[in-house]
């Protein structure tokens, strides 16, 4: 079976992004429940890449099924492109926002800061996605049957 360090750097540096991205969010200053929500949706995300990935090694070490764990793996991955699109799409919208902000003066604390939380966690997820996508393709490997010689008689 291929090597799935390359998927496995993907997910991690992803997960990073997307944590380094929280503290940030974290630090700007949310409030009181706003924080307890952001925390816990930080550590739900993780557990689920961190979950699926085990489900991933002990795939290749063969205790599970390859075509369950690939399905999983593929729908984690599609998960992570739909947040990362969702944070794009949020980021993007706190832009459009501050740019029509700026246009009467109103001060807006913190907007680089704000549009860093926003780009880590799409960058994140978008490499998580991508990692979870190629682990699933390089578990396929493993349920081809192997060929074995054939003595000539």
């Amino acid at each position: 079976m291929r090597s799935l360090r390359v998927s496995g750097a993907l997910i991690l540096v992803g997960y990073l992004a997307v944590i380094a991205g929280y503290i940030d969010l974290i630090i700007v200053g949310s409030q009181g429940g706003t924080r307890g929500f952001q925390i816990a949706e930080a550590v739900a995300y993780g557990l689920v890449g961190f979950g699926s990935w085990r489900s991933v090694k002990a795939c290749q070490d063969g205790d599970a099924s390859a075509k369950l764990v690939r399905g999983l793996t593929r729908w984690v991955g599609a998960a992570s492109g739909a947040m990362a699109i969702a944070f794009a799409l949020e980021t993007y919208e706190y832009h459009k926002t501050f740019s029509a902000l700026v246009a009467v003066r109103v001060p807006i604390p913190h907007y680089l800061q704000q549009i860093f939380f926003g780009l880590a966690i799409t960058v994140g997820f978008l490499l998580a996605a991508f990692g979870f996508w190629f682990a699933s393709s390089r578990l396929g490997i493993a349920t081809e049957p192997a060929q074995t010689a054939v003595p000539d008689s």
